[in-house]
């Protein structure tokens, strides 16, 4: 069961998306300007014009000085993580590669809305333990952990790619905890590919990081980056520096999960509302994956952001922000004029 997400112009403003060389105007209708997408289809752009540009290596800077950094200890391996903002508190889960800082833009515009938490899924920057084994199980353990920790008994949650996998399984196992959610990207079963599968094989016997894997910047390139700004070329090396982290054994074992996984016959148990965000230039299987869940979710609301890639909180972090904003918070009733 899905319903369309509606837009409330009651909530605080969220600035356009300067860096992006594109006006957003927060939303995707009813905009005065128009202009192009990076497919060259025309899109809608505000009324105002956009804000001096913020460089995301400050916002990356501030990120870091303002937030609150923290570790929880877990059995062989640690967990480091930040938590940045005010408010009810906002868990950000990443996908398959990259760190906690690849959410640093988003975190930096919802700190006045949220109590933005972060971490890093074990693996990221240290060995783990031979004797223990990372499951979606223990991802979800994790998470609540970190919950635990930072004194949370309930919160929101917003997960990209992967870390839609882990947000399903803990609102299955623990839906007291978990208020709303919003996923992107996300799917309750992923067919691989024979090249992913062969990776998964291979890869939990390859030294070195994701950088180093032959083939993996063409990946990248041909799949993301014509959604990145144009107008900023180092943001698009900022993704992929911060990807390129990743120890290729933690992204093989991150893969054995979305191959052993298939939540489709449980969704239905989820009672939770949610928000299924799809993105122009996610690509078929994604789509037919948003669709499954879409269909599955009993409380799902879906929408749309176009021009923005598989990479939203990194190429359009602005217009995700707003539809973070307007699905996680209640609605602030008109002002009565005096």
């Amino acid at each position: 069961m899905t319903t369309d997400v509606s837009e409330t112009e009651t909530q605080p403003a969220i600035p356009a998306d300067p860096e992006s060389g594109i006006c957003c105007g927060g939303g995707d209708e009813g905009h005065g300007c128009t202009q192009e997408s990076p497919g060259g289809v025309p899109r809608p752009g505000p009324l105002d014009g956009c804000p001096t540009p913020l460089a995301w290596q400050q916002v990356l800077t501030a990120f870091h000085e303002q937030s609150t950094a923290f570790e929880v200890q877990r059995p062989g391996y640690r967990l480091r993580g930040r938590a940045l903002g005010n408010g009810p508190p906002l868990y950000l889960l990443c996908g398959m590669g990259g760190t906690s800082d690849s959410f640093c833009l988003l975190a930096y515009l919802l700190r006045d809305l949220f109590r933005c938490v972060v971490f890093d899924y074990p693996g990221t920057f240290e060995a783990i333990h031979p004797s223990r084994r990372v499951t979606r199980e223990s991802l979800r353990d994790d998470l609540l952990a970190v919950a635990d920790q930072q004194g949370d008994p309930q919160f929101s949650l917003f997960a990209t790619s992967f870390g839609g996998l882990v947000a399903l399984e803990t609102l299955l196992a623990a839906p007291h905890r978990i208020s709303r959610a919003v996923i992107q990207g996300g799917f309750a079963r992923r067919q691989l590919s024979f090249a992913e599968r062969a990776i998964v094989r291979l890869g939990g016997f390859l030294p070195g990081k994701l950088k180093s894997l032959p083939g993996s910047r063409m990946v990248q390139e041909q799949n993301h980056r014509r959604w990145f700004p144009p107008l900023d070329a180092t943001r698009w090396q900022f993704f992929s520096d911060d990807a390129g982290q990743v120890p290729i054994q933690s992204m093989a074992r991150r893969g054995a999960i979305i191959r052993d996984t298939d939540l489709r016959p449980i969704l239905a148990e989820i009672q939770q509302p949610i928000l299924l965000i799809q993105a122009e230039g996610d690509g078929l299987v994604t789509r037919e994956c948003h669709e499954a869940l879409a269909k599955s979710l009993p409380h799902a609301e879906v929408a749309w952001m176009h021009s923005a890639g598989h990479l939203p909180h990194l190429t359009s972090p602005h217009r995700l922000a707003k539809f973070l904003r307007d699905f996680l918070l209640p609605a602030q009733p008109p002002a009565v004029a005096p």
